[in-house]
């Protein structure tokens, strides 16, 4: 990915690659240690080789991406026919700005190639599950010359009692990471709100988490990490950024030094808020 990464992978690729993975750790488990989920470590590994070598090979490293599959998974017994049902969804995140650009917004980990985007439309059509909301994460993204990508938003509402919800989401104390001056991404969160709006779990982990009719369970996924320096940045991809609603021009004034108003840049501010943080 780093070295050659337009060339195919084939059985060469590797033979000049020595890997010394310790017995017992994470990535080589021994029985009876319980294995699941390996995604979740392998992206983590994938980013954490990137931002090692991003200060020998900076042309070539990029900031983390959101890291995980995100999965929110559903399951009841549907009201018009007594079935059980499972919904198990993966949510797409952020990647990280490189050197070329400005990282991909929602997209599916790096692991996980083939997972498809759900309609919503089949979603509401083979469940009972109302999808309130899906939308981009406006300044979920890493600050950086070259930012990093937006996660989403993504609400289900509850249209049967006796659901239950399973929530498996990566990288909420540690989010997405900038490298070579660009800044952390904003992780994951999820909230679980009875039927009269009350919070009912804050928890990005759960197992067989018991939800009644009209119920919502709101999720938000990870942004990408910023390469390179915000302040630096071009003035014009930052508006752009704020007229599409992607960042706040809080934001851009706090992360980038760029002074935003009635869809144009304050040219005379934002030198001065740039030149007050070089100084």
């Amino acid at each position: 990915m780093l070295v050659m990464p337009t060339a195919p992978v084939t059985g060469g690729s590797f033979r000049g690659l020595r890997i010394k993975v310790p017995e017992g750790s994470i990535f080589n488990a021994q029985e009876p240690a319980a294995c699941s989920w390996y995604f979740s470590h392998i992206g983590l590994m994938i980013d954490l080789i990137v931002k090692c070598l991003s200060e020998a090979a900076p042309q070539m490293s990029a900031g983390a991406h959101y890291g995980d599959s995100m999965v929110c998974y559903l399951t009841g017994k549907h009201p018009k026919t007594g079935q059980l049902y499972a919904h198990d969804e993966p949510t797409i995140g952020g990647w990280g700005g490189h050197a070329q650009g400005d990282g991909q917004d929602c997209l599916v980990n790096v692991q996980n190639g083939d997972f498809k985007n759900f309609p919503v439309e089949i979603l509401e059509h083979h469940f009972p599950i109302l999808v309130e909301r899906y939308a981009m994460r406006s300044d979920s993204e890493g600050a950086g010359k070259f930012r990093g990508g937006l996660g989403v938003i993504r609400s289900y509402r509850t249209l049967a009692n006796d659901t239950h919800v399973y929530l498996w989401f990566e990288r909420a104390k540690m989010p997405a990471w900038g490298v070579l001056g660009g800044k952390a991404a904003l992780g994951p969160s999820t909230i679980i709100y009875d039927e009269n709006g009350n919070t009912q779990s804050t928890k990005t982990k759960l197992n067989n988490f018991p939800v009644g009719k009209g119920w919502l369970v709101d999720i938000k996924t990870g942004g990408g990490g910023g390469f390179g320096n915000p302040f630096e940045r071009d003035t014009a991809l930052v508006l752009k950024d704020v007229i599409s609603g992607y960042i706040s021009a809080e934001r851009a004034r706090d992360c980038y030094g760029v002074a935003v108003a009635d869809g144009t840049v304050d040219e005379k501010e934002t030198a001065k808020l740039r030149k007050n943080h070089a100084n």
